[in-house]
Formats: structure tokens, sequence, C-alpha cells
């Protein structure tokens, strides 16, 4: 008998966090080729090799090549916060949609609460960079993109492409499009 006081939460973390801890995301990379018909990256660009690829090996092993439910949430949220003109990458899992995938799969979940773990990194690039507007004009051509690791330095970037992870969506999000009850709000923390 199931207790009427009693609330199902659902927690879910596609981000290690004593591992995410340790690969110290450092930044935002864009690769968008010349050709239209090539598929951009976004790279996320991590101090520690080690911890970055592991980060990857862990999302691949659960998500697959691909992320076919979009379980990993990526949002980019451009505008200013406090002053500071930029935008803020924010990563985190997608509980809809892994619920979606359970349900595909013959699993029903009941949940009226969900706990999700997340991760931000806020960019501040030199006005009139061209790289986010390019990487969002490419995957406007493509409906697609490779989610990858980066690591090296500003001077020698070592891209990580057999990590890579397949993914259909993206949000591209305003600041003062978002209230206090998005799941975007953190970015303002």
């Amino acid at each position: 008998m199931k207790d009427e006081n009693l609330m199902s939460m659902f927690l879910q973390s596609l981000i290690d966090i004593d591992t995410w801890n340790e690969a110290k995301w450092r930044a935002t990379a864009y690769f968008v080729h010349e050709d239209p018909t090539m598929v951009p990256a976004l790279g996320i660009f991590f101090e520690n090799e080690r911890s970055a690829k592991q980060i990857f090996i862990d999302l691949i092993e659960r998500l697959g090549k691909d992320d076919p439910y979009n379980e990993l949430r990526i949002a980019v949220i451009e505008g200013e916060i406090k002053g500071q003109q930029g935008y803020s990458v924010h990563i985190s899992s997608n509980p809809e949609q892994t619920i979606k995938r359970a349900q595909a799969q013959g699993e029903e979940l009941d949940v009226e609460q969900i706990l999700v773990v997340s991760r931000i990194h806020r960019m501040t690039p030199d006005p009139g960079s061209p790289h986010l507007s390019n990487f969002k004009r490419a995957f406007s051509g493509q409906g697609k993109y490779l989610l990858i690791p980066v690591t090296g330095t500003a001077q020698s970037i070592n891209p990580h492409f057999d990590l890579a992870i397949g993914k259909t969506e993206i949000l591209f999000r305003r600041v003062e499009d978002i209230d206090t009850n998005d799941r975007d709000a953190v970015i303002f923390a």
C-alpha cells in the first residue's frame, strides 16, 4: 500500500561531480567547417585530459554515441548577467527524456519531483566574436552537432573527436526569457 504522505523523487545526474571537479572546465570551443555539409562540434575545454576523457567515456557508456533520446541537455543562454556581457553554457540531464526512454523500454516511472545535477560555465568572448554565431548557423543548417571534450592550451588545443557524442538538440536562449522557476535560472547564482 502506498503511503499518501510519501512523495516520489527522481534524482538524475549525468554529471559525476568529482570527475568534473578534477577535469576543470575552462572554456567552450566551436568547430565549424567551411563546407556547410560538415557537422559542427561544440567542445567542452577541460584542463585535465584524463578526467575530461573519463567524463565522455562515462557519458557514452550511459547515452551511447548518439544520445538518441537527448537525455543530456545543453543550453546556451546569451545576455548580460550582473553587468557582464557574454553567455552561459548549462549542461545537465533531461529527466523528461529519460522518462520517455524508460517508457519506450516498457518501464514506468511514477515521478512527482525531479532533482538534477548540472554544470555551468560563463563565457565572455570579445565583442563581435563570430564563434558562437557560426556554430548556431552551422547547427541550424545541419540539425545536429557533435559534443566533444577538448584539452590542451589556448595556443595548442586538442579536440578528442574519438569521444564525440552526436546530438540533435541544443537550446539557444536569452537571459531575459528566464524566470526564477526556469531550470536555467541557476545561471544567475
